[in-house]
């Protein structure tokens, strides 16, 4: 069981890294990026009347889902490296090394 949640981990954070590594990602992350700062620049931007706000709040959400977007593989990649930390103190403490 513990062998198949390391080889488990192990795959997922081969998989998140070659994500971050793969030119398509990086193609893609620059164009939510720059959508990102153009609702930014809209959202900072003063309103002209009352009833922009909706829309402004809109925008505040669409800025903030291309951010979680943009950190989830990173963030993703972290957490499989520190269950893989975790599970080699775990291994160590038992005397196996091997993780």
């Amino acid at each position: 069981m513990e062998e198949e949640n390391k080889s488990s981990l192990r795959e997922q954070k081969e998989l998140w890294a070659s994500l971050l590594a793969h030119e398509g990602w990086k193609i893609l992350s620059g164009i939510i990026q720059e959508q990102v700062e153009n609702r930014k620049d809209l959202i900072f931007s003063p309103l002209e009347r009352a009833d922009e706000a909706f829309k402004q709040e809109y925008l505040k959400g669409e800025a903030a889902f291309g951010e979680l977007v943009l950190a989830l593989p990173t963030t993703m990649l972290e957490q499989v490296q520190v269950d893989l930390d975790r599970l080699k103190e775990s291994n160590s403490d038992k005397g196996d090394l091997n993780v």
